[in-house]
């Protein structure tokens, strides 16, 4: 899985006209070059080298003559350059929805760099080179990929990766739902999205005036590494729901509460974020 640079991030644009415009950029490069999830594409690649010629580039550095940290911002450069990978042959040609924003020949060789890499999954970029984008996500065609995350601070995660994380979290748990009625929908989400088997999924089904039988004989065998509770606090009643958290905590296990089965995924999906980080 590939996150692409595009080549703008580390061209000078030609509306700076200061020095300070210009230390901004280098600065913003030595950033980007602390992320270590990036490559660029073998066009943007040769497009940046293209770009730098008339600062005769590597020979000399006249870009960045004269100003403070020089040699930092030259060596963010380089290791950004060393990252090149030129990827597979080049597919059929992409299009981006909404269309790059940026310089033309920039999109052009991003777009090229994408066709030879269908799994990437994201774009490093600039902000000023997209318009409005929902969820920063732009759909390419033809696919694969389908569409790319496009993000504009380094290191950030992103959603395909946060997706792996949670699903590589609840690779080996057991979900015990308490309350309501099985949602087949909501199993299917939980499978899906969260990456949990089908098999290690219990639904103890209960309304207000019913209570689930033997809840803490059943759960005597939970273990903290593996299972955890999610009890639908609207759809059961009050008294059950204590004996089914006395019960989880009884076994030390991870005890979750959701007002309807709606709410469920949410829950889950905080817990791994708060349970895989820490």
């Amino acid at each position: 899985m590939t996150v692409l640079l595009d080549p703008q991030v580390l061209l000078p644009p030609p509306s700076i006209s200061s020095v300070d415009q210009l230390l901004e950029h280098w600065e913003q490069v030595v950033d980007w070059s602390s992320d270590r999830r990036i490559v660029i594409g073998g066009q943007s690649y040769d497009l940046v080298l293209m770009g730098m010629e008339s600062y005769d580039y590597p020979n000399n550095n006249p870009v960045l003559e004269g100003i403070p940290n020089a040699d930092i911002f030259l060596g963010a450069l380089n290791r950004l350059l060393g990252r090149v990978r030129p990827g597979e042959s080049a597919g059929s040609p992409k299009a981006f929805e909404p269309e790059y924003a940026g310089d033309e020949i920039c999109g052009i060789a991003l777009a090229m760099d994408v066709s030879c890499f269908p799994d990437s999954y994201a774009i490093a970029s600039c902000l000023d080179c997209w318009g409005e984008l929902e969820n920063d996500t732009i759909r390419v065609t033809p696919s694969p990929p389908r569409e790319l995350e496009v993000f504009f601070e380094p290191n950030k995660e992103l959603r395909t990766e946060r997706s792996l994380r949670i699903k590589k979290y609840y690779s080996d748990k057991r979900i015990h739902i308490v309350g309501g009625a099985e949602d087949t929908g909501i199993k299917n989400q939980i499978i899906n999205q969260l990456g949990v088997l089908e098999k290690n999924i219990s639904w103890d089904g209960s309304e207000l005036k019913q209570r689930p039988r033997d809840i803490e004989k059943r759960w005597h065998e939970l273990r903290p590494e593996r299972d955890i509770v999610v009890c639908l606090t609207g759809r059961i009643g009050h008294a059950t729901s204590i004996v089914a958290e006395v019960a989880a905590k009884k076994q030390n296990v991870v005890y979750l509460e959701a007002r309807k089965s709606s709410n469920i995924i949410d829950a889950l999906i905080e817990n791994a974020m708060s349970e895989g980080s820490s």
